[in-house]
């Protein structure tokens, strides 16, 4: 006996779960183009490039940069033409809007610090429901304060902190703009927080 709402497609569900079982290789697949600086090359690039030339500029092995490549065009990141015998890869207008560091919507400097910190301190999750506590020693060995001051200690390292909440506020700060009559206010102050 089902004790959920509705009926129940079986292989819906098991789609839903297997979508979520694998969601992390995609959102890993994302992180390490940003962290390889593939999507800024492809935008630098007066001609779009095959993976041999992404391997010789990353100097990484050829085979699985190409098979990153071929998931980021899956993602409808990149777009895949082929000319002659050779593929070239090159950005969608997606990745050239928020994946590259030169855009002014760029999202890269957010999804290094979800790489670098979230994405590790959700790997401990269940530790959090059960203690009830923040996973910062467990997943880091340090404290919050300690890592905060080891990530952004430096002038540099404030600078894409605040990129990155600057990248994640023009996707989010519309919604808020258009849900609440704001007409009367001229200035907007983040008081931030910690995890």
């Amino acid at each position: 006996m089902d004790k959920g709402k509705g009926v129940l497609d079986p292989f819906a569900a098991s789609d839903k779960i297997m979508y979520l079982i694998h969601a992390f290789r995609a959102s890993q697949s994302l992180f390490a183009a940003c962290d390889l600086g593939i999507f800024d090359m492809l935008y630098t690039s007066s001609t779009p490039l095959s993976s041999q030339v992404v391997s010789q500029n990353l100097s990484s092995d050829p085979d699985a940069t190409a098979r990153l490549l071929d998931c980021l065009v899956c993602l409808e990141l990149l777009e895949k033409t082929k000319q002659g015998d050779l593929w070239l890869y090159n950005n969608t207008t997606i990745a050239n809007r928020f994946l590259t560091k030169s855009s002014r919507e760029s999202l890269v400097d957010f999804i290094s610090i979800n790489n670098k910190t979230e994405y590790p301190m959700f790997a401990n999750l269940a530790n959090a429901v059960r203690e009830g506590k923040p996973q910062w020693m467990k997943t880091f060995g340090r404290s919050s304060e300690e890592l905060w001051k080891e990530q952004y200690g430096s002038e540099e390292a404030c600078l894409r902190f605040t990129g990155a909440m600057h990248g994640s506020s023009l996707h989010g700060c519309d919604a808020v703009a258009q849900a609440f009559d704001l007409t009367a206010y001229t200035k907007c102050c983040d008081l931030g927080g910690q995890i």
